[in-house]
């Protein structure tokens, strides 16, 4: 690796890091947290009768998006500790012309969170339309 390469590379993982907190993560924070305030503030509305159906339903939408909000937060995390350990990486092989690239569990660890996120917020929407299912019109 030349020098150019290295600050290319360098400046690419810095570009990287940086944007870390991308759009896919804020879309599921804005839509989660959303989701959440939306469904708590028009709760009277949407069950206009004394007994509310399928409130297991709510408080799952509401514990999905909660886990969504978690994951998409330490995914942030995870990415700054990825960048930190590519930072390292290529100090260290400045110069060396034959290295082989390594991962990190930081790197699995965010595509796992940013996954695992959108999983939880698509399953919490399908749960907070049951509930709104279960309760609008009856």
């Amino acid at each position: 690796m030349d020098r150019n390469e290295y600050l290319e590379y360098r400046a690419e993982t810095l570009r990287s890091a940086s944007e870390q907190i991308g759009k896919y993560g804020r879309a599921i924070l804005v839509l989660s947290s959303g989701a959440i305030a939306l469904s708590v503030t028009s709760l009277d509305s949407i069950t206009r009768k004394e007994e509310v159906d399928g409130l297991c339903a709510l408080v799952f939408a509401w514990s999905l998006f909660g886990t969504s909000l978690f994951l998409i937060v330490f995914s942030e995390y995870a990415g700054f500790r990825a960048a930190h350990f590519n930072f390292k990486q290529v100090d260290q092989v400045y110069g060396q012309d034959d290295y082989i690239w390594k991962t990190t569990r930081w790197n699995h660890c965010v595509e796992f969170c940013n996954i695992t996120a959108g999983l939880a917020f698509s399953l919490g929407a399908v749960a907070l339309m049951w509930f709104a299912y279960e309760n609008i019109g009856s």
